[in-house]
């Protein structure tokens, strides 16, 4: 994982490129980064979002499941900031 200063990436990411420097300031006081293991979800279908997650270095699969059980992915993102 890169080692970068939170704002740092914050700047990079398209979402916040046209902030300035308190607004970018004032995000990165309530910003943090976490890393998930392979495999791990991080929400699903119906759950209520508290947070808005941001991928910075990775790969993250979007899937939902029929009415049968079957695993149908519906997209994949992946970042790699280097």
């Amino acid at each position: 994982m890169n080692n970068r200063p939170i704002a740092d990436i914050l700047k990079e990411t398209y979402l916040f490129s046209f902030m300035n420097d308190d607004e970018l300031q004032a995000l990165t006081k309530i910003s943090s980064i976490a890393n998930y293991d392979k495999d791990a979800l991080l929400f699903m279908q119906g759950e209520s979002s508290e947070h808005l997650l941001v991928l910075v270095e990775g790969l993250v699969s979007v899937y939902k499941h029929d009415d049968k059980g079957n695993e149908i992915i519906i997209g994949f993102f992946l970042n790699l900031f280097l």
